[in-house]
């Protein structure tokens, strides 16, 4: 859970999963490129996510029954992930806002090495260092899953227990990950240092920017960013621009502005899967980002007297009566995610 999504502490319709495909042999030298080889299996990207986020949490339950299976199971998810940001890009990020969770630990590793893969290309990372990107991000809070689903619904600050837990589980779960069968030097590194800050002001060792890896900080971001994003007990979702625009203050200070364009550019204004109401009164979801970051490609799914869109229609941003007045919460829109699905085909 990154640091900036965090109580004060105290002084004193889901989409069905397809059958989990058999783990690829997890040799040192395996890129991200021959992990993306196997056909996803899966008729939409809300569904490709939720078979992902059950595979995690799998995973995790299992971290030390059999370390080879661990490390395997851990490289097909990221190769999946990263299959899903090269060839279903909106699918993806729609994915992230729309698709239901009941465990919130796997489901926010899983959006965090969403979000990196979709970065990656951006950022031009290697083969090698996307997989690794993607690994660490599932990763990360092996130490802290128990804790993680406690937080996501607790309103109170955090116990000095909690705290500690928090502040100590980047090490620990690099040692769990080890235990478990991880030899990636690279995979340890960007899972001890993930909440490090550019000035010094992280945990748990203090690092300063030359002493982070880049890839750490890529996932720090992402892992606040994809924060922001979900709802919490104590407060709603955050809508996408308000959450970039948090990330945004931050640059140069404690944040990379490299890696937070790259965030801005990748997730933009309307991310797909986000909700907005039209001029018309109607409200839309967006379902494309296009070359123009104010006119993105829309389906109404609400008419203007509030009713459901019988037939949806697609909206053309660029003309003034469908002009997006503002960006709404999914609350407004008030439908099943899985209805949307099929506008993700894969």
């Amino acid at each position: 859970m990154p640091n900036d999504d965090l109580p004060t502490q105290e002084s004193g319709a889901t989409v069905p999963a397809a059958t989990p495909a058999a783990p690829l042999p997890a040799g040192p030298t395996q890129s991200s490129a021959a992990l993306r080889r196997a056909p996803l299996q899966a008729d939409n990207a809300l569904q490709a996510l939720e078979q992902q986020i059950r595979r995690t949490a799998t995973l995790l339950e299992n971290l030390h029954s059999d370390g080879l299976a661990f490390v395997a199971g851990v490289k097909r998810v990221a190769g999946e992930l990263l299959a899903l940001a090269d060839s279903h890009p909106d699918g993806l990020i729609a994915s992230l806002l729309l698709v239901p969770f009941s465990d919130y630990a796997p489901a926010h590793s899983v959006h965090v090495a969403a979000l990196c893969a979709k970065l990656a290309p951006r950022l031009s990372l290697s083969e090698e260092e996307r997989l690794c990107l993607v690994c660490a991000a599932l990763t990360m809070n092996v130490a802290m899953t128990k804790l993680q689903n406690v937080l996501h619904h607790q309103e109170r600050a955090l116990s000095d227990a909690q705290l500690e837990l928090m502040q100590g589980h980047p090490m620990l779960g690099v040692t769990l990950l080890r235990e478990a069968g991880v030899n990636d030097a690279r995979w340890l590194a960007v899972v001890a240092s993930h909440h490090e800050e550019l000035d010094g002001s992280g945990y748990p060792e203090q690092l300063k920017k030359d002493a982070i890896d880049p890839l750490a900080h890529i996932l720090h971001l992402a892992d606040i960013t994809c924060a922001k994003l979900m709802p919490r007990s104590y407060r709603p979702a955050l809508v996408p621009s308000v959450a970039l625009g948090q990330l945004f203050r931050n640059e140069d200070l404690r944040y990379d502005a490299r890696v937070t364009t790259a965030i801005i550019k990748e997730l933009g204004v309307y991310p797909p899967g986000s909700f907005v109401r039209l001029m018309s009164g109607e409200i839309a979801v967006v379902v494309k980002t296009l070359t123009r970051a104010t006119t993105p490609d829309v389906i109404t799914v609400r008419d203007a007297d509030g009713q459901p869109s019988r037939p949806p229609i697609r909206r053309d941003t660029t003309l003034p009566h469908f002009v997006i007045e503002q960006a709404v919460s999914p609350n407004d829109a008030n439908l099943r995610p899985g209805s949307l699905a099929r506008l993700w085909p894969v």
